[in-house]
């Protein structure tokens, strides 16, 4: 379990889009939940959702956490310091039938996400909304994170 690719995340409670200890989305049998750390915020229905747009920064280079994982060590050895930067979240635009609502969701890491990544992550949302029986691959997350991972466009 554990499984990670861009912003997605699988965990023992299902697929987070985001860092699970800070805001995110949970995707669940259920609908879309908005959680902080385990507090629901919101719950978005599947029924009633359309789709969702992240809005992180994004680049066309394929590893920017490993990368900015790597300078941020080194510069933290450097200044033998904690240099106060955070995270820049990003934003989550659920469309349901009753309109748009923007919601904060956090990064994993310093600098942006493989734009592939976001754009697979927005398509997975497009194909579990669409037929309620692709949902039941929620209870294995590991699986789900590894299709929207493959190379090809499709998710199935």
């Amino acid at each position: 379990m554990g499984k990670r690719f861009g912003p997605l995340h699988a965990t023992e409670q299902g697929v987070r889009i985001g860092d699970p200890t800070r805001r995110h989305l949970l995707l669940a049998e259920d609908g879309i939940h908005h959680v902080d750390g385990e507090k629901r915020l919101a719950t978005f229905a599947w029924e009633h959702v359309e789709n969702v747009r992240l809005g992180y920064s994004t680049t066309w280079f394929p590893w920017p956490g490993a990368v900015a994982g790597v300078l941020w060590a080194a510069a933290v050895a450097l200044a033998q310091d904690d240099l106060g930067v955070t995270v820049d979240d990003g934003k989550a635009e659920v469309a349901t039938r009753d309109g748009v609502e923007v919601v904060d969701v956090s990064r994993h890491h310093l600098g942006p996400y493989w734009k592939s990544a976001v754009a697979r992550t927005e398509m997975l949302f497009e194909w579990l909304a669409a037929k309620p029986e692709r949902r039941t691959l929620l209870s294995a997350p590991d699986e789900l994170v590894r299709r929207a991972a493959r190379r090809q466009a499709r998710i199935a």
